[in-house]
């Protein structure tokens, strides 16, 4: 028996069925500029950003204008600022 699913989770379903992958992260995801943003979680997670594996319940990262160098394919939505040209995202 499948239990019936309602709120958030019925919604987020429905905007991925009709909308694909984009739209349903639209519904669960927040857009910032950030100079830094902070992870409390009560389980350990772990993030791989720089090709090292940390594992912790506390993660502070801090953004910096121009320390990432990136070779990225064209066209690339990083590049170009399109959200809309990002080739990767099937919806």
């Amino acid at each position: 028996m499948i239990p019936e699913l309602g709120g958030e989770v019925a919604a987020t379903l429905g905007a991925l069925v009709t909308g694909g992958r984009h739209a349903a992260l639209e519904r669960v995801a927040v857009r910032a500029q950030l100079p830094w943003v902070e992870i409390d979680a009560p389980l350990p997670l772990t993030l791989n950003l720089d090709g090292e594996p940390e594992t912790s319940t506390h993660f502070r990262i801090d953004c910096v204008p121009r320390r990432l160098r990136m070779h990225l394919p064209q066209p690339c939505a990083l590049l170009s600022g399109d959200e809309a040209s990002d080739p990767s995202d099937p919806s």
